[in-house]
C-alpha cells in the first residue's frame, strides 16, 4: 500500500493576540496533515511563524507542489522530504511527523505515556510595570511557577522597569524566562544583563539575531543568566556551535526538526554536548503540541514545556484532549485529530510509493 498524504488548511482565530517583537499574531495559518500507510493513520501539523523563519502560507503550497512533483515522479518520500526540508523545514517536520507515525501505530502511540502532567509557562504580558506586575502575581497565584516576558516591543529601559515589576510580585521559587526575540544589540544585552541581575531570571533566550550568535561567548563572560539559542538552533551543527559558546540552554521545537525521531535525536545530541533543552511550541495547536508532549515525557525534558498553543487557539481546544489549569498541562485523553481534520479546507492529496510515469 502506497503512503498516501493529506494536507488540508485550519487557519484558527488566537482568543488573545500574541505580541512578539516582530509583530502581533491574531491567528494560526495552520495546515493539519494525514498521512495513511498500510499500518495505520495518523496526523501532523504545519504551522508558520513569519518572522521566525522564512515559511509562510506560500511557501507551504509551493514546498507541497515540490512533493506533489517528486511522487509523482517515483521519488521516495524519505527522498523527498528531505529535499522540502533544505527550505520549508517546518513543512517538512509536519508532514514527517504524519508519516513517520503512520508508519508504526498511528496517532494512537502518543497515548502510551505514563507522564500525564506537564509543568508549563505562562506568557506573562502587559503594556506597563503596574499592568506586568498585576499580571505577574495573578499567574503566580495560579500556580505558575515559570513566567515568560517578552522582550523587544517597547524601549529598553521600558523592558527593564517591566522586569523589575514582575520580579518583585512573584511569588518564592517562581522565575522570568526572558525572550528577545533577536531584537537587542550586543550593547544593549550588556545593559540588559547588568540591569537585571539579582531578579529571578531563569534565562535569556536569543538577545541578538542569529548572525550574531559568535558574541554570545563575550556576553556570558559578563552575566551568571543563563543565555538560550532559539532561532539559530536547527540541526546539530547548531548545537555544535552552540556548545562551542558556551550558552547554557538551547530551544527545540518538534516544527524545526524532521519529525518525531529527528527531535528526539536532536534532543539527545544537546544533552550529550551538556547543553539543558528547553522545549515546546507556542504557536502551534493541539496535535503539534500532543507530539511535542510524547517527546518531552519521553526525553525527559525538565524545565516548564512551552507546548501550549493549543490554549491559545479558539477552534482546537474542545479538541485538544489536554487542558491547562495551575501552571500545568494535563493530559485528559485523546486529540481529537480525526474531527480536527475533516473540519479544514483540503489543499492537496500526495500519493508516493506509486510506479513512476513512463
Amino acid at each position: 500500500m502506497p503512503l498516501t498524504v493529506d494536507i488540508r488548511y485550519a487557519p484558527q482565530v488566537l482568543t488573545t493576540p500574541y505580541v512578539l517583537s516582530f509583530g502581533t499574531i491574531k491567528q494560526f495559518d495552520t495546515f493539519l496533515v494525514r498521512a495513511i500507510s498500510a499500518s495505520g493513520t495518523a496526523h501532523g501539523e504545519i504551522t508558520p511563524l513569519p518572522g521566525y523563519s522564512d515559511e509562510s502560507t506560500d511557501t507551504i503550497r509551493k514546498a507541497l507542489s515540490l512533493l506533489s512533483d517528486l511522487a509523482g515522479n517515483g521519488v521516495s518520500f524519505d527522498e523527498s522530504i528531505r529535499k522540502v526540508q533544505s527550505f520549508a523545514p517546518m513543512t517538512a517536520s509536519g508532514v514527517a511527523a504524519a508519516a513517520e507515525l503512520s508508519r508504526s501505530t498511528g496517532d494512537a502511540i502518543l497515548q502510551e505515556s505514563e507522564k500525564t502532567h506537564f509543568d508549563t509557562v505562562a506568557l506573562c504580558g502587559g503594556s506597563t510595570p503596574t499592568e506586568i506586575a498585576e499580571n505577574a502575581l495573578r499567574l503566580t497565584n495560579d500556580g505558575f511557577r515559570t513566567l515568560k516576558m517578552k522582550l523587544g516591543t517597547c524601549s529598553l529601559k521600558e523592558d527593564i522597569q517591566r522586569i523589575e515589576a514582575a520580579a518583585k510580585n512573584l511569588l518564592m521559587g517562581t522565575k522570568l524566562r526572558l525572550d528577545a526575540n533577536q531584537c537587542f544589540t550586543v550593547e544593549q544585552t550588556e545593559e540588559l544583563l547588568d540591569q537585571v541581575a539579582g531578579f529571578p531570571i531563569e534565562l535569556l533566550e536569543q538577545p541578538l539575531p542569529p548572525d550574531n550568535d559568535s558574541q554570545m561567548k563575550d556576553l556570558k563572560t559578563r552575566t551568571d543568566i543563563p543565555l538560550m539559542l532559539d532561532e539559530s538552533i536547527w540541526d546539530e551543527t547548531d548545537i555544535d556551535r552552540a556548545s562551542h559558546l558556551g550558552v547554557g540552554y538551547v530551544k527545540l521545537k518538534l516544527c524545526k526538526h524532521l519529525g518525531i525521531s529527528g527531535t528526539i535525536s536532536l534532543i539527545r545530541y544537546a544533552k550529550a554536548h551538556d547543553l539543558s533543552v528547553v522545549f515546546g511550541n507556542g504557536v502551534q495547536t493541539a496535535i503539534g503540541n500532543r507530539q511535542e508532549l510524547y517527546i518531552a515525557a519521553r526525553e525527559d525534558v525538565v524545565p516548564a514545556v512551552e507546548s501550549n498553543g493549543f490554549a491559545k487557539a479558539k477552534g482546537f481546544q474542545a479538541y485538544a484532549g489536554m487542558s491547562l489549569e495551575n501552571g500545568v498541562i494535563t493530559l485528559n485523553g485523546p486529540t481529537d485529530s480525526v474531527e480536527l481534520f475533516n473540519q479544514s479546507l483540503p489543499v492537496a492529496q500526495i500519493q508516493f510509493g506509486l510506479s513512476a510515469p513512463l
